[in-house]
């Protein structure tokens, strides 16, 4: 929530204690010349089987109406223009845990977000949803949060009894370093990354925890100060279960790499410096699978017209909608009702899922008196275990039953007093594992301050606060605190963390049930257990998206989806789970010339 790329936070919580590098990195520049962008060879982007004909995709159903649901559908409209496309959901209303309300606070109003709040601009996945943005007609929708404001610079973690900064710029490189040395929460950092460049290799493992991993090459209090605070906010999981092959892909490859994560951070650091001094551009380490879609998307928008905004893209920014969200989603719903060839299918529960080996498709079971319909594709946006439970012969696909989920409670609050943030204004803290139970007994996992990190947003004057209890720390619960419970538990971790004693004026309380999917250890094999079993002719007519596969931010949804959408439109069939094929990962280095503002990727 308050980093949703937890390579970038790694980057960002390090980089104060850089050294000036000696070493070259052996980064790829993604670039055929200057003012021509490099194009990859989408044989080699995907593996996936082809189809006969691309007229056979007539009936294609989506099985979700969230996010990814809907710009599946979106997407499918665009790719598949004279396909019949149906969209199931089990609730009324569409959307899923994107929910904005907006309430009526006497001298204005005030928007709660009840799941995400804001998006990030970062690749590779940020600007395939602010392309999408561009297409719906929401540019005028959209709020920045400045660069230069304090909800942009000042992020806290809560250790062990105050709010500490942590480490960004533009702060000066002094007082970054002097934060790192005499506050507690660095206490043994600075020399852990020293030593780590002289650690040898471990033993190579198919996977393990963050916490095993870092604090193997750091010690423990990388991990249980800091590292256990970014999984809280993003995952809102526990550092020692989740997957550090899967979450940070980059750091664990680079201990069999680079010998060294802090010798691989150096190369990502000089290396981004290096193109700052040659060509007056900036670099950036992607997945080659990114880099690649990164351009091809580029190219789309320049044949519809839309003008990419590169720079934007490249700096890291942050953003959300006026009204919420749930902007978003509505305009994907309002879209999708007036075409034509898309049925929506609300307060409708699917029963079952099954291959039908007559037509090679896919048969759909509601849980009523229909009868069963048979389409050319389904696309699955259920959460894996969802999938798995519905599936007409599960034993094939097992992987898909072991993501777990954990439930978070969000707790809004709004506040008359407008000064109760000015002693700390930022973005928001969160809070690590390892302060004493005594300081977080509600079992919070962060707090967000609204009003800071989304200036422009309410039309009331005030303070707006988010607390988030629960996540991992919950796993064992059988039951939840109640709303009346939830507001009092947020009340007393904002007066002990913050001494605010003020009754709010407003308040929203929703428990978001199985919400975050959790890429425990051993998530990358699961994943390509699930993508063999999908490749294989039993359910070849079956995709997959979503937050239980490919990341679970929104920007990670949208792109899962316009990636399957993209592959079938080529006239092939595609699982959603390509980027598990292999367990190696192809890094390159894509350099932008921030002179250049069409976007193109130069040398």
């Amino acid at each position: 929530m308050l980093h949703p790329c937890p390579e970038n936070g790694l980057v960002m919580l390090l980089r104060p204690l850089y050294l000036a590098p000696r070493c070259r990195g052996p980064f790829i520049t993604v670039t055929s010349g200057r003012g021509r962008a490099y194009s990859a060879k989408k044989d080699e982007q995907l593996t996936v089987k082809e189809l006969t004909e691309v007229q056979k995709l007539k009936r294609i159903a989506v099985l979700g109406g969230g996010v990814t649901g809907l710009a599946s559908a979106y997407y499918l409209t665009r790719e598949l223009p004279n396909a019949r496309i149906v969209l199931y959901e089990r609730d009324r209303r569409l959307g899923g845990r994107v929910r904005s309300k907006t309430v009526d606070v006497g001298n204005g109003n005030v928007v709660f977000e009840q799941g995400p709040r804001t998006l990030r601009t970062n690749l590779p996945n940020g600007p395939v949803t602010m392309s999408l943005i561009s297409q719906l007609g929401l540019n005028g929708k959209v709020v920045v949060t400045p660069r230069d404001s304090v909800a942009f610079r000042n992020r806290y973690i809560y250790y062990p009894d105050h709010l500490v900064r942590l480490p960004t710029p533009p702060t000066p490189l002094w007082k970054l370093i002097t934060a790192v040395f005499t506050e507690p929460l660095f206490k043994g950092v600075p020399m852990s990354v020293l030593k780590e460049i002289t650690k040898p290799k471990g033993q190579w493992k198919i996977d393990e925890s963050i916490g095993s991993f870092f604090s193997r090459r750091f010690g423990p209090g990388l991990v249980n100060n800091l590292l256990s605070a970014m999984c809280h906010g993003i995952y809102a999981g526990d550092v020692w279960k989740l997957s550090a092959k899967s979450i940070f892909p980059f750091a664990y490859h680079s201990e069999e790499t680079h010998g060294s994560v802090t010798k691989a951070m150096y190369k990502l650091w000089e290396n981004e410096m290096e193109s700052e001094a040659k060509i007056g551009g900036h670099g950036v380490i992607l997945q080659k699978a990114d880099a690649d879609m990164i351009l091809e998307l580029r190219e789309d928008m320049a044949k519809s017209g839309q003008q990419p905004k590169a720079h934007f893209w490249v700096k890291p920014g942050v953003y959300a909608l006026r009204g919420g969200l749930e902007t978003l989603t509505k305009a994907l719903e309002q879209d999708l009702r007036s075409n034509k060839n898309v049925e929506i299918r609300a307060n409708t529960v699917i029963k079952l899922v099954e291959p039908d080996a007559a037509s090679g498709g896919i048969r759909v079971s509601e849980d009523n008196r229909n009868p069963p319909e048979t389409y050319n594709h389904v696309i699955s946006t259920f959460p894996a275990s969802s999938l798995h439970s519905r599936m007409s012969n599960p034993a094939i696909l097992p992987s898909l039953a072991l993501t777990p989920t954990v439930t978070v409670m969000v707790v809004n609050l709004f506040f008359h007093n407008p000064t109760l943030l000015h002693s700390n204004p930022g973005f928001g803290y969160l809070i690590p594992s390892s302060i004493p139970f005594s300081q977080n007994p509600e079992r919070a996992l962060g707090v967000i301050f609204d009003t800071d990190g989304v200036p422009g947003q309410d039309s009331a004057p005030g303070t707006k606060i988010t607390v988030m209890l629960g996540g991992h720390w919950w796993d064992e619960w059988i039951s939840f605190p109640s709303e009346g419970e939830g507001l009092e538990m947020a009340k007393s971790v904002l007066q002990r963390h913050l001494g605010i004693v003020e009754k709010p004026a407003a308040w929203n309380v929703v428990v978001q049930k199985n919400s975050i999917p959790q890429y425990t250890v051993g998530h990358h094999t699961r994943m390509q257990k699930a993508l063999w079993g999908l490749s294989g002719e039993t359910w070849k007519g079956l995709s997959v998206a979503g937050a239980s596969y490919n990341g679970v931010g929104v920007n990670d949804c949208i792109r899962g989806a316009r990636d399957v959408v993209k592959t079938l439109g080529r006239g092939r069939l595609v699982t959603g789970l390509e980027r598990y094929a292999d367990d190696s990962v192809e890094w390159v280095r894509a350099v932008f010339d921030q002179s250049d503002r069409s976007g193109e990727w130069v040398r």
